[in-house]
């Protein structure tokens, strides 16, 4: 694996942190906007249908994979 696993949650301020170095996500003082930007994701989600906010996000575990036997790794071009 190239880069290593990202915590659940990140928040960052893109004006003062442009390289999203600082995760504020854990900052009690933005709680009140994470809790806001969670309201709002979870809500356009349920309007969409997505599954993910209707209880059925395992769905896309289901899904086939697709690899097409014709690409060819690196080393062979």
């Amino acid at each position: 694996m190239a880069t290593g696993k990202r915590p659940n949650v990140e928040l960052y301020d893109i004006l003062k942190d442009p390289d999203q170095l600082n995760n504020l996500a854990q900052n009690k003082e933005y709680a009140g906007v994470l809790e806001q930007l969670d309201t709002q994701l979870m809500t356009t989600l349920k309007e969409h249908g997505d599954p993910r906010a209707t209880g059925n996000g395992n769905i896309f575990d289901t899904y086939p994979t697709y690899s097409d036997p014709g690409f060819g790794r690196p080393d062979n071009y």
